[in-house]
């Protein structure tokens, strides 16, 4: 029996759907979050594998998951990063309970199943099989599973400020990419726009300003705006999302105040400071030319993009991992969205790859499923690129 034949008797199809069943029949919807007992559970079966546990307790029923498979101290550690949160169901009715793990056609659905629990099985079955195969690796294996990436990376940023990275030279991290190879994702700057008016009686506008006329107006400029960037060959231009917009107290009085929340998704090389200071540039300008126009920046969220160089080991030995897996070469993609990375990366400069099963289309949707055929192939990549990266 070859090495990696020991550790793929380990990764057992059953397995996998027993601990994606349980996982999805956790509520734990962000916010409130309630990742503790998602964490106590992926903490008991990494424990029986043989593995170093810690539960890290970040607020009442707010946790993150460490655990640990030591190696020979040869070689930086390689840590799986996945965080145990889910957006909430929404209000559209489903055909299948967002709670459930109902399986149909070797589809598994459920809320979290491509975001990202699914790759969260495959990644704790994949580092479970290694222990249990007792192949001496170079260095340590390491599991995080992080509370809270779906509103403020709760979990990682607790993760790097403890001193959780230390010793870490590859980081994984199994979002949704359909089994696509992505080295680079955009970044996430969530700000709250602010427009300042005067109430008056709706029967007398005149008499007012309008602060909703006005964030109109600042709307309009915004998306019209053409922010400065370098392009980066993976990604795509940089984007600007109005997501919600709130202004006003009844229908008869003029609107004293007015505010939208904006999401600009950057790309690497965007910094905060010259995003806010070309939005600022835009509300100078609209003070000229409006009177009495009032205007205000609150930045709400703000996790960079994040790009690893596809000549770096880590990403050598995922493509070669790739054609022996899989059976195909994986070639350097882009994502849209942001992942915990935003917050381990750039401070640490460690490489990161993000690679899971599921669909990236399928995240925050209804019928949110994963094909169980993927969540086994990326347990058998992810044990295999550890073998690649820390094997003899």
């Amino acid at each position: 029996m070859t090495t990696s034949d020991s550790v793929t008797q380990h990764i057992d199809r059953s397995r996998i759907v027993e601990m994606l069943t349980t996982l999805i029949r956790f509520n734990s919807v962000n916010p409130p979050g309630n990742e503790t007992p998602v964490a106590e559970y992926l903490g008991g079966s990494l424990r029986q594998a043989g593995l170093q546990v810690e539960l890290v307790s970040l607020a009442e029923n707010r946790a993150n998951v460490m655990a640990r498979l030591p190696g020979q101290g040869k070689a930086p550690g390689l840590m799986f990063c996945g965080h145990t949160d889910t957006v909430h169901p929404g209000e559209v009715a489903w055909s299948h309970n967002p709670f459930g793990a109902e399986t149909v056609n070797g589809r598994m659905f459920g809320r979290g199943t491509a975001d990202m629990k699914g790759g969260v099985a495959a990644m704790v079955v994949a580092v479970e099989a290694l222990a249990r195969a007792g192949i001496p690796l170079a260095g340590d294996v390491i599991i995080a599973g992080t509370a809270g990436e779906e509103v403020d990376c709760l979990g990682a940023s607790h993760l790097l400020q403890s001193g959780g990275m230390e010793g870490v030279g590859a980081l994984v991290i199994p979002e949704p990419t359909d089994l696509a190879l992505v080295t680079a994702h955009r970044g996430a700057l969530w700000l709250k726009l602010i427009t300042q008016g005067k109430a008056a009686h709706g029967s007398m506008p005149e008499l007012g300003v309008n602060a909703i006329l006005h964030m109109y107006k600042l709307l309009q400029v915004l998306l019209q705006h053409q922010f400065g960037y370098q392009p980066h060959p993976l990604l795509r231009l940089p984007t600007v999302n109005v997501g919600t917009i709130q202004g006003g107290t009844k229908t008869n009085v003029v609107a004293d105040m007015c505010q939208a929340m904006v999401d600009i998704r950057t790309v690497p090389g965007m910094a905060t400071a010259e995003v806010v200071r070309e939005i600022q540039e835009l509300i100078n300008h609209l003070k000229v030319d409006i009177p009495d126009f009032k205007a205000r920046i609150e930045i709400v969220n703000d996790k960079p993009a994040i790009t690893t160089d596809p000549q770096v080991p880590l990403i050598q030995a995922a493509q070669r991992t790739g054609q022996m897996i899989l059976g195909r070469g994986l070639t350097p993609q882009g994502a849209s969205y942001f992942t915990d990375a935003s917050v381990l990366t750039p401070p640490t400069g460690v490489p990161t790859l993000i690679f899971g099963p599921g669909e990236a289309g399928m995240a925050h949707q209804p019928e949110e499923f994963v094909d169980i055929d993927k969540v086994i192939q990326a347990a058998h990549f992810y044990a295999a690129l550890v073998l690649e990266m820390l094997g003899s």
